[in-house]
């Protein structure tokens, strides 16, 4: 099925940022360039359009393949990470690093604040992004925060927020960019090259045929690797896939090897893990490797 949209104009849904798809008739699609998000049918008809610009700290929420668009009830979900605060050192967080768009009555509902462990210190753009994945089994929204060896656990059903520590196996403990009081206006290279000298996590995906969750660790790179990047080019290190449980208990792991997985496009069919290899020959060419999981 193809389905052409319309990118400027009057019923125009903008530049496509991320989908959710429910139905034929309800697909809900979300453009980060013009805060909006759209309903349309199978046949491109546009049956509803909102601008959800985040009115409460003034940040466009952020959607991706490790952000996703779901859907609970009358409510959708978005990613507002940042609220402009990841140069500061901040000592308190509002609840608003998520907001609920209810689709009844157009109201948005601000949810989840920023784990302690970001008090007392400036993290920058690289370590204040955080992921999330929605578990529609259990109506749970799982947050990943890259500097936080626990998780945050959003019940939704009980409107319950908690914490569910994971520290077996995998700790991490990530150095700021800085102590200092105030805000910083660091050079993004030494940003990056900051980030690159640390293990911290990433995203995290669901596998609803299993019951489990990847969480995915990103180790650091080689000093010598580090020292000569230039941020021209992209690389790719190397990475932990971290297996846990349906009550978040770790009891797995693998390595990856550097430089042979497109780890953002990671996904789950029937039980099996796709892994989309990089292809240095042919890029126009996709493969993956795949891994049973059945029984785990």
């Amino acid at each position: 099925m193809k389905i052409a949209f319309e990118v400027n104009g009057k019923d125009a849904i903008g530049k496509l940022s991320n989908y959710y798809w429910l139905n034929k008739d309800s697909i809900f699609l979300y453009s980060y360039g013009s805060a909006k998000f759209s309903i349309v049918d199978s046949e491109g008809f546009v049956k509803k359009g909102y601008f959800i610009d985040n009115g409460k700290n003034a940040v466009r929420p952020e959607i991706d393949s490790s952000r996703p668009l779901f859907r609970f009830g009358s409510k959708i979900g978005f990613n507002c990470w940042g609220s402009e605060k990841e140069y500061y050192n901040n000592s308190s967080f509002d609840e608003n690093a998520f907001m609920f768009f209810d689709l009844k009555n157009e109201e948005k509902q601000y949810r989840i604040s920023y784990p302690d462990v970001y008090k007392g210190a400036i993290w920058g753009v690289q370590f204040f992004q955080f992921y999330h994945e929605f578990n529609a089994i259990d109506d749970l929204l799982v947050l990943s925060f890259p500097i936080d060896n626990d998780l945050t656990i959003y019940d939704l059903r009980n409107n319950q927020i908690r914490r569910v520590s994971t520290e077996v196996g995998r700790k991490i403990n990530v150095e700021p960019l800085s102590y200092k009081t105030g805000k910083i206006a660091p050079d993004i290279i030494d940003e990056v090259k900051h980030q690159m000298r640390q293990d911290y996590y990433s995203f995290i995906k669901f596998d609803p045929t299993n019951n489990i969750y990847v969480r995915v660790l990103n180790k650091k790179f080689n000093n010598d690797f580090i020292d000569s990047f230039s941020g021209l080019n992209s690389v790719f290190g190397e990475y932990s896939l971290v297996f846990l449980d349906k009550d978040f208990k770790i009891f797995d792991s693998i390595d990856l090897p550097n430089n042979q997985y497109f780890l953002t496009s990671l996904f789950f069919i029937d039980g099996k893990l796709y892994l989309e290899k990089i292809q240095n020959y042919d890029e126009d060419l996709l493969v993956f490797d795949v891994f049973d999981l059945y029984g785990l």
